[in-house]
């Protein structure tokens, strides 16, 4: 798996919300929302299953959705170096105040 690119929602102190666009060698490989080490992937993050030439759309509860065939597709990897005892939860409070960028997106201060 591959990160091609992605935008900073907001951050936290461990981890990082984004969206992003990855590209996979296979639908095995799609990650779940918090497989990736010093992320967490939001709604909205495309992955490319180069091998099958699908994309998928991640739902905001973290499941993959098949945009061709329209079926959810389950994240097959448990864990991509995600640091111990994270819960997958980012405390927004702690970011203090939020500023939008200039496309009005939430960017922490």
């Amino acid at each position: 798996m591959d990160i091609i690119k992605e935008q900073l929602i907001c951050t936290g102190t461990d981890r990082s919300l984004v969206r992003a666009e990855l590209c996979v060698d296979s639908a095995a490989e799609l990650p779940g929302k918090n497989d990736i080490s010093g992320r967490t992937l939001a709604a909205g993050s495309l992955a490319w299953d180069i091998s099958a030439g699908r994309f998928y759309g991640m739902k905001s509860d973290g499941t993959w959705v098949d945009q061709t065939a329209g079926s959810s597709v389950s994240a097959q990897s448990t864990s991509l170096n995600a640091p111990a005892g994270f819960d997958g939860v980012i405390d927004l409070a702690s970011l203090g105040e939020v500023e939008p960028d200039v496309e009005g997106n939430p960017q922490g201060s």
